[in-house]
């Protein structure tokens, strides 16, 4: 089977190595929260400048849980606090 060339489907050799790392990032973060500021930084670079968060909402009590939150302003973090408590 022949590789297929990236830039076909939108990309650059250099966006799609660098998408694949970042993919990396996530799966190890996923299993060590202690790497998440560092994955989060990796998409903000791959992205641009963007905010990003990893909340959780309980089932029954809906109350949240922040896990990471990078780049938002109190203002935004207060209306998300609010929409997710109903």
């Amino acid at each position: 089977m022949a590789a297929t060339d990236p830039s076909q489907d939108g990309l650059s050799v250099n966006d799609a190595e660098a998408m694949s790392l970042l993919i990396g990032d996530i799966y190890d973060a996923s299993l060590d929260e202690t790497l998440w500021p560092r994955a989060f930084d990796r998409i903000r670079d791959f992205l641009g400048e963007c905010t990003a968060s990893v909340i959780s909402q309980h089932a029954v009590t809906k109350e949240p849980n922040v896990y990471f939150m990078l780049g938002h302003e109190q203002t935004m973090s207060t209306r998300i606090w609010s929409v997710m408590r109903g």
